[in-house]
């Protein structure tokens, strides 16, 4: 899928399924990532536990763990700087966490996707790796008998870029369908939509967007 960036290529896919006899869901992930002369592979394993802490109280927690090879084109380049004069390709292996509290109404939860990356074989990694920390909540408000509202906040922290802020709102049409919009202090928006097609399959669209200022851009699509 392209990404809408110049010289850019996103593919994701998702594949999760639920253990109902233990509460434990399992997924795999597969993503690829090219801008220019970078292009990114990783796969990763999920697993997560959900726990009962009262009649309507849960907890559920979560662990990634995956490997990513990044391959460099820079004979592309056609320079005749040292450091970009072979090509390159390196291995890191990623290790994220999650946890969430939630019922009917409210989650709120605490993540690092890649908590800490660690390298593989000889090769420079130019990349630097930097953590990401989120904080993330939403309550669900009835409208009537078919219609919800889900007013969100995400707050991120990234090494080195400081805090960031999501805004989201999500409507809920007939226990069924889901569509809503988010906004970024990063001055970037996105909407999204996703079908329940039954209790044990979904279909969800995302569409990031910016102003004039900004080339950023993706339509990623998710089955689970």
């Amino acid at each position: 899928m392209d990404g809408g960036r110049r010289g850019a290529a996103d593919g994701h896919f998702y594949l999760y399924t639920p253990l109902k006899a233990s509460n434990t869901t399992l997924g795999f992930s597969a993503i690829q990532d090219k801008i220019t002369v970078f292009k990114q592979t990783g796969i990763n394993a999920n697993v997560s536990q959900k726990v009962k802490l009262d009649e309507n109280l849960y907890l559920s927690m979560g662990v990634k763990v995956g490997m990513e090879q990044t391959k460099e084109d820079n004979m592309s380049l056609g320079t005749d700087d040292p450091v970009f004069s072979q090509n390159q390709q390196y291995w890191k292996t990623d290790v994220g966490f999650g946890f969430m509290i939630f019922n009917d109404k409210f989650q709120l939860g605490l993540s690092s996707p890649s908590f800490q990356k660690f390298d593989m074989g000889n090769s420079v990694n130019k990349l630097q790796f930097k953590r990401a920390l989120y904080l993330h909540g939403a309550y669900l408000a009835d409208i009537n008998d078919d219609f919800k509202v889900r007013p969100g906040l995400m707050i991120r922290q990234v090494k080195g870029a400081g805090i960031q802020a999501d805004l989201n709102a999500a409507l809920l049409i007939k226990n069924m369908i889901w569509v809503g919009g988010t906004w970024r202090t990063e001055k970037t928006m996105g909407i999204f939509a996703q079908v329940q097609v039954s209790k044990a399959f979904q279909f969800a669209y995302a569409y990031d967007f910016a102003s004039a200022r900004y080339l950023k851009g993706g339509n990623p699509a998710r089955m689970s």
